[in-house]
């Protein structure tokens, strides 16, 4: 055997030796469970009434469209809110929203940016159960704000927003919808 020949073979038996030690191969593992998976019960058009009460005086219902969907191959949920006016209205829009929703592999955490016309953007907390959406901030003047989209036992979209001003001790309904999947 030449000198060339011996240098190959150890090479490769070094390889080897190598690659038993590491273990199974990448291809060998099975794949990790996609956190974004849990939010597939919101995919859809919905539509349904909501209330809106910023006060003790009046509340408000519109017709409420929301459509969600999945973008980059399932890695980012985008929703988009529009809400109407209701009866004898023009259908003027009242309510116009967008957030986006990934999973974030560096911080292990759901992330959220909202963005809602003539009011900004915002970064809220989120917390994903079964057929459960939680999402929350603090907004001007310290007041807490939280909305809970959950399905309930027929499939229909029931959404909740509350506020508080005692750092989440109490909390007071100022929004609710129901929405049916189209």
């Amino acid at each position: 055997m030449s000198r060339t020949d011996l240098t190959l073979a150890a090479a490769a038996a070094l390889l080897l030796a190598a690659s038993a030690l590491a273990g199974p191969t990448l291809a060998a593992e099975e794949p990790a469970p996609n956190p974004m998976e849990k939010l597939a019960f919101l995919v859809g058009q919905w539509q349904g009434e909501a209330w809106i009460q910023m006060g003790p005086e009046k509340r408000d219902t519109v017709q409420q469209k929301e459509t969600i969907e999945w973008a980059l191959e399932g890695e980012v949920l985008l929703i988009r809110g529009v809400g109407t006016e209701s009866g004898a209205g023009d259908g003027k829009v009242v309510h116009n929203a967008v957030a986006t929703l990934a999973w974030d592999p560096h911080r292990q955490a759901y992330s959220m940016w909202t963005y809602l016309a003539g009011r900004g953007v915002a970064q809220p907390a989120v917390e994903v159960g079964e057929n459960r959406l939680v999402w929350s901030m603090t907004v001007a003047g310290g007041r807490r704000v939280r909305y809970t989209a959950r399905l309930d036992e027929q499939g229909r979209w029931v959404e909740t927003g509350e506020s508080s001003t005692d750092d989440g001790a109490t909390w007071h309904p100022f929004l609710g919808m129901t929405l049916t999947r189209q």
